[in-house]
């Protein structure tokens, strides 16, 4: 077992909240905003050094939560923060898309053996999750299945698995001055949700 400390990142300060990894050049692509700078950028990260250069930057003071990678594209797809847009930079071009979604993502996979791409949009008012396919063109969903949630309830994180093609969430439930964490297991092949 190795840890090795990414420290300092390279300017300009920001959080890193999206993080995957880029089997095509065997490396960590990382996405960084912030709230309170104009700008994000996209990072390539050597795994055994922890050398990071910038690869891409644009405009925006978006605070990206999520990415993923297509191998097959060779397109990185982030999303998240405030916005309902997802973005996609192709890495051979570094060409970004941005396309208006009209929904919120707070987690996107790629499926490399399916070659699809999925998400998990949060609607407060209808207060549920719901577990999309999302077609990386046109960025249009169709809604698989979905998760009641209570407004006191936050997703703390989300994982995808393409094996078992199943969404793993794990939420921190808020009330009376108590935690409680609960693991949901969303199976896009049955289309079931399990807590």
């Amino acid at each position: 077992q190795k840890t090795t400390v990414l420290e300092p990142l390279p300017a300009p300060a920001g959080i890193v909240l999206g993080l995957t990894w880029d089997s095509n050049a065997n490396r960590l692509l990382a996405v960084r905003g912030s709230s309170g700078n104009p700008t994000y950028d996209v990072l390539s990260i050597n795994p055994t050094t922890g050398n990071a250069t910038v690869l891409f930057t644009a405009s925006s003071n978006n605070q990206f939560s999520t990415c993923t990678f297509s191998s097959k594209l060779n397109t990185l797809f982030y999303a998240g923060g405030l916005s309902s847009k997802l973005y996609a930079l192709r890495l051979d071009t570094l060409k970004e898309t941005v396309t208006e979604t009209g929904y919120t993502i707070f987690r996107l996979a790629y499926d490399g053996t399916r070659d699809i791409l999925y998400g998990l949009t949060k609607d407060d008012a209808d207060a549920k999750i719901t577990a999309v396919e999302i077609n990386s063109t046109t960025t249009e969903k169709k809604d698989l299945v979905s998760v009641p949630f209570s407004k006191n309830e936050n997703i703390y994180t989300a994982s995808y698995d393409s094996e078992y093609h199943s969404f793993y969430t794990t939420d921190f439930i808020v009330g009376n001055s108590k935690f409680v964490m609960e693991l949901t297991t969303i199976d896009l092949d049955r289309l079931s949700v399990s807590r």
